[in-house]
């Protein structure tokens, strides 16, 4: 009857071992899967941008950069279309670059290349 005691102790005592090792592995997950939440969000506000620039057409360096700043805020970046580049805050303090691009003809038949990137 002893031994059977025993054997229920190390059961339960295993159980809880189990449930902290479980939950100090979701807490250190959630950290990271913030981090991949904040890349996601970033990726997709990139490529919205870059769809709606192509659907109306934007070719002015001022006009793609007011719609950087209203998506991005105060992020820092760049915008470049063509061989033209602005960049958009202060770069020098981050460290991740998130960026995307894209490459359409306009209805004159020119080729335009837009590339957006947020640094986070």
């Amino acid at each position: 009857m002893n031994d059977a005691k025993g054997f229920l102790f190390t059961i339960d005592g295993l159980l809880a071992l189990l449930f902290i090792v479980l939950a100090t592995s979701t807490i250190l997950d959630t950290s990271t899967n913030e981090k991949n939440l904040q890349e996601f969000e970033i990726s997709e506000n990139i490529n919205d941008l870059l769809m709606t620039s192509q659907i109306i057409e934007i070719d002015s360096m001022s006009e793609l950069t007011n719609n950087y700043n209203q998506m991005f805020g105060n992020s820092a970046g760049y915008v470049k279309i063509n061989e033209n580049m602005q960049t958009i805050g202060n770069t020098s303090k981050s460290e991740n670059l998130i960026s995307n691009s894209i490459r359409y003809i306009n209805k004159l038949g020119q080729e335009i290349y837009i590339e957006i990137g947020v640094y986070y």
